[in-house]
């Protein structure tokens, strides 16, 4: 399967971390978040990173612009996992919030869809259970 088109759900710091590291890598990004706010200043942090990795010459000859080219932003969750290979999820950590809102993403996103989540303590054999289709929700870091 090849991935083009990533969502990062969650516009706090390690899910515009991950924005920020998928767009860098050339992928096409949308950044979801239920607040408008959240997501401005997400934007505007990314900007910061993407500026200090071009200064560093760390963005693989392209542009910070290059890579907010790559990127949009949305509240909307059916419309950021709408055409999404990969979906980052980083909310809060809580089973509640964390099944609801995969429940929700595995009814919006294609079938092929990977669903990863960025918990540090909660299993996603739990998480998942909320999904009709579990075998594609896994947890990843970028360490």
């Amino acid at each position: 399967m090849e991935i083009d088109q990533v969502a990062c759900v969650g516009a706090g710091l390690i899910g515009h971390g991950w924005a920020t590291l998928f767009s860098s890598k050339g992928y096409e990004v949308t950044l979801q978040d239920l607040r408008e706010e959240a997501l401005k200043h997400a934007l505007s942090q990314i900007r910061q990173k993407l500026e200090f990795l071009a200064e560093k010459k760390l963005l693989r000859g392209e542009s910070c612009e290059d890579c907010l080219g790559r990127m949009r932003a949305t509240t909307d969750l059916a419309e950021a996992v709408g055409d999404a290979d990969y979906v980052q999820e980083s909310v809060y950590e809580s089973y509640e919030v964390k099944k609801e809102l995969f429940k929700s993403m595995d009814a919006a996103a294609p079938p092929q869809t990977i669903l990863a989540s960025s918990s540090s303590t909660l299993k996603m054999t739990v998480i998942q259970k909320a999904t009709e289709r579990p075998g594609r929700c896994i947890v990843a870091h970028p360490w």
